[in-house]
Protein backbone atom coordinates (compact mmCIF):
# COMPACT_ATOMS: atom_id res chain seq x y z
CA UNK A 1 0.00 0.00 0.00
CA UNK A 2 1.47 3.46 -0.88
CA UNK A 3 2.85 5.31 2.11
CA UNK A 4 0.88 8.48 1.27
CA UNK A 5 -2.39 6.53 1.28
CA UNK A 6 -1.58 5.00 4.67
CA UNK A 7 -0.91 8.45 6.10
CA UNK A 8 -4.23 9.83 4.80
CA UNK A 9 -6.13 6.82 6.13
CA UNK A 10 -4.50 7.19 9.49
CA UNK A 11 -5.35 10.89 9.75
CA UNK A 12 -9.01 10.05 9.10
CA UNK A 13 -9.02 7.29 11.73
CA UNK A 14 -7.09 9.36 14.23
CA UNK A 15 -9.46 12.31 13.88
CA UNK A 16 -12.28 10.06 15.05
CA UNK A 17 -10.52 8.87 18.19
CA UNK A 18 -8.40 11.88 19.15
CA UNK A 19 -8.82 12.84 22.77
CA UNK A 20 -8.84 16.46 23.83
CA UNK A 21 -6.14 18.15 25.93
CA UNK A 22 -8.28 17.99 29.05
CA UNK A 23 -9.20 14.30 28.83
CA UNK A 24 -6.11 13.14 30.72
CA UNK A 25 -5.08 16.35 32.46
CA UNK A 26 -6.29 17.48 35.85
CA UNK A 27 -6.17 21.07 34.62
CA UNK A 28 -7.45 22.00 31.14
CA UNK A 29 -5.21 24.74 29.74
CA UNK A 30 -3.70 23.19 26.64
CA UNK A 31 -2.27 24.95 23.59
CA UNK A 32 -2.41 23.13 20.26
CA UNK A 33 0.69 23.51 18.07
CA UNK A 34 0.78 22.37 14.44
CA UNK A 35 4.05 21.40 12.75
CA UNK A 36 4.10 22.72 9.20
CA UNK A 37 6.41 21.60 6.39
CA UNK A 38 8.30 24.90 6.58
CA UNK A 39 9.01 24.29 10.30
CA UNK A 40 11.61 21.59 9.52
CA UNK A 41 15.22 22.81 9.80
CA UNK A 42 18.56 21.17 9.12
CA UNK A 43 19.94 22.21 12.50
CA UNK A 44 19.41 24.33 15.59
CA UNK A 45 22.35 26.60 16.37
CA UNK A 46 23.05 27.10 20.08
CA UNK A 47 24.55 30.48 19.22
CA UNK A 48 20.94 31.57 18.51
CA UNK A 49 19.57 30.05 21.71
CA UNK A 50 22.27 30.82 24.29
CA UNK A 51 24.63 33.77 24.79
CA UNK A 52 27.49 31.86 26.43
CA UNK A 53 28.78 28.40 27.24
CA UNK A 54 30.62 27.13 30.31
CA UNK A 55 33.24 24.38 30.27
CA UNK A 56 32.71 21.71 32.91
CA UNK A 57 35.33 18.95 33.14
CA UNK A 58 34.56 16.45 35.94
CA UNK A 59 37.76 15.41 37.70
CA UNK A 60 38.89 11.89 36.86
CA UNK A 61 40.02 9.83 39.86
CA UNK A 62 39.80 6.15 40.75
CA UNK A 63 36.64 7.01 42.73
CA UNK A 64 34.97 9.35 40.24
CA UNK A 65 35.06 7.60 36.86
CA UNK A 66 31.86 8.27 34.90
CA UNK A 67 30.67 5.41 32.72
CA UNK A 68 27.59 6.79 30.95
CA UNK A 69 25.66 9.86 32.08
CA UNK A 70 21.96 9.22 32.67
CA UNK A 71 20.92 12.39 34.53
CA UNK A 72 22.45 15.68 35.70
CA UNK A 73 21.26 18.02 38.47
CA UNK A 74 22.82 21.35 39.44
CA UNK A 75 22.11 22.70 42.93
CA UNK A 76 23.96 24.92 45.41
CA UNK A 77 27.21 25.12 43.42
CA UNK A 78 27.36 21.34 42.97
CA UNK A 79 26.82 19.10 39.96
CA UNK A 80 25.23 15.70 40.63
CA UNK A 81 25.75 13.04 37.95
CA UNK A 82 23.89 9.74 37.76
CA UNK A 83 25.77 7.18 35.69
CA UNK A 84 24.80 3.68 34.65
CA UNK A 85 26.78 1.97 37.42
CA UNK A 86 24.21 2.53 40.18
CA UNK A 87 25.91 5.59 41.66
CA UNK A 88 25.60 9.36 41.97
CA UNK A 89 28.85 11.32 41.63
CA UNK A 90 29.08 14.83 43.10
CA UNK A 91 31.42 17.58 41.85
CA UNK A 92 31.81 21.26 42.63
CA UNK A 93 31.29 23.78 39.82
CA UNK A 94 35.01 23.74 38.95
CA UNK A 95 34.78 19.98 38.34
CA UNK A 96 36.55 18.87 41.53
CA UNK A 97 35.29 15.52 42.75
CA UNK A 98 33.64 15.72 46.19
CA UNK A 99 31.94 12.43 47.05
CA UNK A 100 29.59 9.78 45.69
CA UNK A 101 26.49 7.91 46.75
CA UNK A 102 27.08 4.21 46.14
CA UNK A 103 25.24 2.31 48.87
CA UNK A 104 24.14 -0.89 47.19
CA UNK A 105 22.81 -3.52 49.54
CA UNK A 106 19.76 -4.47 51.58
CA UNK A 107 20.45 -2.69 54.88
CA UNK A 108 19.20 0.69 56.19
CA UNK A 109 20.16 3.47 53.81
CA UNK A 110 21.11 1.01 51.06
CA UNK A 111 19.40 0.40 47.73
CA UNK A 112 19.12 -2.62 45.46
CA UNK A 113 18.96 -0.64 42.21
CA UNK A 114 19.30 3.08 41.62
CA UNK A 115 16.58 3.74 39.05
CA UNK A 116 16.78 7.55 39.14
CA UNK A 117 17.22 10.49 41.52
CA UNK A 118 16.09 14.07 42.09
CA UNK A 119 17.05 17.00 44.32
CA UNK A 120 14.39 18.22 46.79
CA UNK A 121 15.32 21.89 47.05
CA UNK A 122 12.71 22.65 49.71
CA UNK A 123 14.20 20.18 52.22
CA UNK A 124 17.77 19.98 50.84
CA UNK A 125 17.39 16.25 50.25
CA UNK A 126 18.44 13.77 47.59
CA UNK A 127 15.54 11.53 46.55
CA UNK A 128 16.78 8.19 45.28
CA UNK A 129 14.32 5.98 43.43
CA UNK A 130 14.73 2.30 44.34
CA UNK A 131 12.38 -0.60 43.67
CA UNK A 132 9.11 0.18 45.46
CA UNK A 133 10.37 3.14 47.47
CA UNK A 134 11.99 6.57 47.54
CA UNK A 135 15.03 6.80 49.82
CA UNK A 136 15.93 10.21 51.26
CA UNK A 137 19.47 11.42 51.98
CA UNK A 138 20.79 14.83 52.93
CA UNK A 139 23.18 16.72 50.64
CA UNK A 140 26.20 14.97 52.19
CA UNK A 141 24.80 11.51 51.44
CA UNK A 142 23.64 10.78 55.00
CA UNK A 143 20.64 8.43 55.07
CA UNK A 144 17.43 9.94 56.47
CA UNK A 145 14.41 7.69 55.78
CA UNK A 146 12.34 6.19 52.96
CA UNK A 147 8.82 6.41 51.54
CA UNK A 148 6.92 3.46 50.07
CA UNK A 149 6.00 4.55 46.57
CA UNK A 150 5.39 1.52 44.38
CA UNK A 151 7.63 0.74 41.42
CA UNK A 152 8.76 3.50 39.10
CA UNK A 153 11.42 4.24 36.51
CA UNK A 154 11.91 8.04 36.77
CA UNK A 155 11.47 10.69 39.44
CA UNK A 156 11.37 14.46 39.79
CA UNK A 157 10.16 16.86 42.48
CA UNK A 158 9.07 20.43 43.16
CA UNK A 159 9.96 20.13 46.87
CA UNK A 160 6.41 19.50 48.10
CA UNK A 161 5.61 16.51 45.91
CA UNK A 162 7.65 13.84 44.17
CA UNK A 163 6.45 12.75 40.71
CA UNK A 164 7.23 9.20 39.69
CA UNK A 165 6.86 7.71 36.23
CA UNK A 166 5.31 4.26 36.63
CA UNK A 167 6.47 1.01 35.10
CA UNK A 168 4.30 -0.44 32.36
CA UNK A 169 3.47 -3.28 34.75
CA UNK A 170 3.50 -3.69 38.53
CA UNK A 171 3.14 -7.03 40.31
CA UNK A 172 2.33 -8.72 37.01
CA UNK A 173 -0.55 -6.38 36.14
CA UNK A 174 -0.62 -3.49 33.69
CA UNK A 175 -0.57 -0.11 35.41
CA UNK A 176 -3.71 1.97 34.99
CA UNK A 177 -1.89 5.27 35.49
CA UNK A 178 1.27 6.86 34.10
CA UNK A 179 2.26 8.80 37.22
CA UNK A 180 2.30 8.52 40.98
CA UNK A 181 2.35 11.75 43.00
CA UNK A 182 3.91 11.40 46.45
CA UNK A 183 3.36 14.00 49.18
CA UNK A 184 6.82 14.37 50.73
CA UNK A 185 5.40 15.55 54.08
CA UNK A 186 2.66 12.95 54.59
CA UNK A 187 4.00 10.13 52.33
CA UNK A 188 0.55 9.90 50.70
CA UNK A 189 0.65 8.36 47.20
CA UNK A 190 -1.87 9.45 44.53
CA UNK A 191 -2.31 8.08 41.00
CA UNK A 192 -2.43 10.52 38.08
CA UNK A 193 -2.92 10.47 34.29
CA UNK A 194 -4.77 7.33 33.11
CA UNK A 195 -2.60 5.41 30.68
CA UNK A 196 -2.92 5.77 26.93
CA UNK A 197 -2.65 2.91 24.42
CA UNK A 198 0.91 1.58 24.28
CA UNK A 199 1.67 -0.32 21.09
CA UNK A 200 5.26 -1.07 22.10
CA UNK A 201 5.41 -1.91 25.82
CA UNK A 202 8.88 -1.66 27.41
CA UNK A 203 10.39 -0.02 24.30
CA UNK A 204 12.16 3.11 25.53
CA UNK A 205 13.49 5.97 23.35
CA UNK A 206 16.46 6.39 25.73
CA UNK A 207 15.95 9.83 27.26
CA UNK A 208 14.39 11.31 30.40
CA UNK A 209 10.67 12.07 30.22
CA UNK A 210 10.52 13.67 33.70
CA UNK A 211 12.68 16.78 33.99
CA UNK A 212 12.98 19.81 36.27
CA UNK A 213 13.82 23.04 34.46
CA UNK A 214 13.46 26.73 35.32
CA UNK A 215 11.55 25.82 38.49
CA UNK A 216 9.04 23.54 36.71
CA UNK A 217 8.52 19.79 36.58
CA UNK A 218 7.89 18.68 32.98
CA UNK A 219 6.52 15.32 31.86
CA UNK A 220 5.86 13.50 28.59
CA UNK A 221 5.02 9.90 27.70
CA UNK A 222 4.95 7.48 24.79
CA UNK A 223 2.19 7.82 22.18
CA UNK A 224 1.09 11.11 23.71
CA UNK A 225 1.74 14.36 21.81
CA UNK A 226 1.37 16.47 24.96
CA UNK A 227 3.90 18.10 27.26
CA UNK A 228 2.66 18.34 30.84
CA UNK A 229 3.54 20.80 33.59
CA UNK A 230 3.30 19.11 37.00
CA UNK A 231 2.61 21.03 40.20
CA UNK A 232 0.95 20.16 43.51
CA UNK A 233 -1.38 17.26 42.64
CA UNK A 234 -2.05 18.53 39.13
CA UNK A 235 -0.86 17.32 35.75
CA UNK A 236 -1.63 20.07 33.26
CA UNK A 237 -1.30 19.36 29.53
CA UNK A 238 0.29 22.62 28.43
CA UNK A 239 1.24 21.87 24.82
CA UNK A 240 -0.31 19.40 22.38
CA UNK A 241 1.74 19.00 19.19
CA UNK A 242 0.26 17.91 15.88
CA UNK A 243 3.23 16.16 14.25
CA UNK A 244 1.51 16.11 10.86
CA UNK A 245 3.28 13.55 8.62
CA UNK A 246 5.52 12.48 11.52
CA UNK A 247 2.54 11.23 13.54
CA UNK A 248 2.86 7.57 14.55
CA UNK A 249 0.47 5.35 12.61
CA UNK A 250 -0.97 2.07 13.83
CA UNK A 251 -4.29 1.52 12.09
CA UNK A 252 -4.34 -2.22 12.90
CA UNK A 253 -3.81 -1.65 16.64
CA UNK A 254 -1.29 -4.49 16.87
CA UNK A 255 1.50 -4.66 19.44
CA UNK A 256 5.15 -4.54 18.33
CA UNK A 257 8.34 -6.05 19.64
CA UNK A 258 11.08 -3.47 20.09
CA UNK A 259 13.26 -4.31 17.08
CA UNK A 260 10.32 -4.20 14.68
CA UNK A 261 8.91 -1.09 16.36
CA UNK A 262 12.17 0.89 16.16
CA UNK A 263 12.63 -0.14 12.53
CA UNK A 264 9.09 0.99 11.71
CA UNK A 265 9.62 4.41 13.32
CA UNK A 266 13.04 4.90 11.74
CA UNK A 267 11.99 3.98 8.20
CA UNK A 268 8.73 5.97 8.29
CA UNK A 269 9.99 8.85 10.46
CA UNK A 270 7.32 8.35 13.11
CA UNK A 271 7.50 10.40 16.30
CA UNK A 272 6.03 8.64 19.32
CA UNK A 273 7.89 10.21 22.26
CA UNK A 274 9.53 13.40 23.54
CA UNK A 275 12.01 13.91 26.37
CA UNK A 276 15.02 15.75 27.85
CA UNK A 277 12.81 18.86 28.00
CA UNK A 278 14.30 22.23 28.95
CA UNK A 279 12.20 25.29 29.68
CA UNK A 280 12.99 29.02 29.68
CA UNK A 281 10.61 31.98 29.67
CA UNK A 282 10.63 32.04 25.88
CA UNK A 283 11.59 28.49 24.79
CA UNK A 284 10.90 24.81 25.32
CA UNK A 285 13.63 22.60 23.85
CA UNK A 286 13.33 18.80 23.70
CA UNK A 287 14.35 15.64 21.86
CA UNK A 288 12.21 13.14 19.99
CA UNK A 289 12.69 9.39 19.48
CA UNK A 290 14.07 10.09 15.98
CA UNK A 291 16.97 12.06 17.55
CA UNK A 292 15.34 15.19 16.16
CA UNK A 293 15.20 18.34 18.28
CA UNK A 294 11.97 20.22 18.85
CA UNK A 295 11.88 23.92 19.79
CA UNK A 296 8.68 25.67 20.90
CA UNK A 297 8.56 29.46 20.88
CA UNK A 298 6.36 30.19 23.87
CA UNK A 299 5.52 33.77 22.84
CA UNK A 300 3.46 32.69 19.81
CA UNK A 301 3.17 28.90 20.38
CA UNK A 302 4.99 27.89 17.21
CA UNK A 303 7.48 25.07 16.72
CA UNK A 304 10.64 24.17 14.80
CA UNK A 305 11.96 20.64 14.24
CA UNK A 306 15.65 20.09 13.44
CA UNK A 307 17.93 17.18 12.54
CA UNK A 308 20.89 18.33 14.61
CA UNK A 309 22.06 20.64 17.37
CA UNK A 310 25.36 22.49 16.97
CA UNK A 311 27.22 25.73 17.76
CA UNK A 312 28.72 27.64 14.83
CA UNK A 313 30.74 29.83 17.21
CA UNK A 314 32.87 26.76 17.96
CA UNK A 315 32.42 24.81 14.73
CA UNK A 316 31.74 27.37 11.96
CA UNK A 317 32.66 25.15 9.00
CA UNK A 318 31.74 21.51 9.47
CA UNK A 319 29.12 22.01 12.24
CA UNK A 320 29.14 18.39 13.47
CA UNK A 321 26.05 17.26 15.45
CA UNK A 322 26.21 17.22 19.24
CA UNK A 323 25.27 14.67 21.85
CA UNK A 324 23.21 16.44 24.50
CA UNK A 325 21.47 15.87 27.82
CA UNK A 326 19.19 18.17 29.79
CA UNK A 327 20.45 19.66 33.07
CA UNK A 328 17.91 19.60 35.90
CA UNK A 329 17.78 22.68 38.12
CA UNK A 330 16.47 26.22 38.47
CA UNK A 331 18.37 27.36 35.38
CA UNK A 332 17.26 26.20 31.89
CA UNK A 333 20.44 24.41 30.82
CA UNK A 334 21.57 21.86 28.30
CA UNK A 335 24.86 19.93 28.48
CA UNK A 336 26.79 18.99 25.34
CA UNK A 337 28.82 15.84 25.98
CA UNK A 338 32.26 15.11 24.51
CA UNK A 339 33.97 11.85 25.42
CA UNK A 340 37.33 10.30 24.59
CA UNK A 341 35.87 8.41 21.62
CA UNK A 342 34.90 11.56 19.72
CA UNK A 343 37.23 14.14 21.33
CA UNK A 344 39.85 14.18 18.54
CA UNK A 345 37.16 14.49 15.90
CA UNK A 346 35.77 17.62 17.57
CA UNK A 347 39.21 18.99 18.55
CA UNK A 348 40.33 19.27 14.91
CA UNK A 349 37.17 21.21 14.01
CA UNK A 350 36.91 23.54 17.05
CA UNK A 351 38.03 27.18 16.59
CA UNK A 352 38.19 27.87 20.35
CA UNK A 353 41.85 27.02 21.15
CA UNK A 354 41.22 26.33 24.86
CA UNK A 355 38.42 23.86 24.22
CA UNK A 356 40.29 22.30 21.31
CA UNK A 357 43.32 21.78 23.56
CA UNK A 358 41.28 20.07 26.27
CA UNK A 359 39.56 17.84 23.70
CA UNK A 360 42.80 16.82 21.99
CA UNK A 361 44.38 16.02 25.36
CA UNK A 362 41.65 13.68 26.58
CA UNK A 363 42.79 10.18 27.48
CA UNK A 364 40.73 7.04 27.04
CA UNK A 365 40.03 6.83 30.78
CA UNK A 366 39.10 10.51 31.22
CA UNK A 367 35.64 11.64 32.24
CA UNK A 368 33.66 13.43 29.51
CA UNK A 369 33.95 17.15 28.90
CA UNK A 370 30.66 19.05 29.18
CA UNK A 371 29.72 22.39 27.69
CA UNK A 372 26.84 23.92 29.65
CA UNK A 373 24.49 26.27 27.81
CA UNK A 374 21.81 28.39 29.48
CA UNK A 375 18.84 29.09 27.21
CA UNK A 376 18.02 32.73 26.64
CA UNK A 377 14.87 34.19 28.14
CA UNK A 378 14.31 36.36 25.08
CA UNK A 379 14.99 34.72 21.71
CA UNK A 380 14.37 35.98 18.20
CA UNK A 381 12.40 33.53 16.12
CA UNK A 382 14.46 31.55 13.57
Amino acid sequence: MPKSFVRIAYIIVWSLVLVSCSSVATVSDCTNIILKKSDKLGKLDLSDLSDTYTVFKPETTDESIISNILRIWRYKSCVYVLDNRNQILVFDESGKYLWKLNNRGTGPGEYTHLMDFAIDQKHDNILLLDYGRIIRYDLTGKYLDFIKSGDGVEISTDGRYAYMKCFDEENGKANRYSLKIIDLDTSTVTDALPVTDDWAPSCSPGFQTLTFSDGRVLFSRKFDSRIYFLYDKNASATYDIDWSTYTFQNISGEKYDCSEFFRLCRENEFIYSMGDMILSHSLCLFKTNLNLYGLIYRADDTIKLANNLTDTRLFPKSSPPFKSISVNGDTPEIAIVFNSVNSNFFATRCVDPKIASVLSGMRDEDNPLLLLYTLKNDVKKL
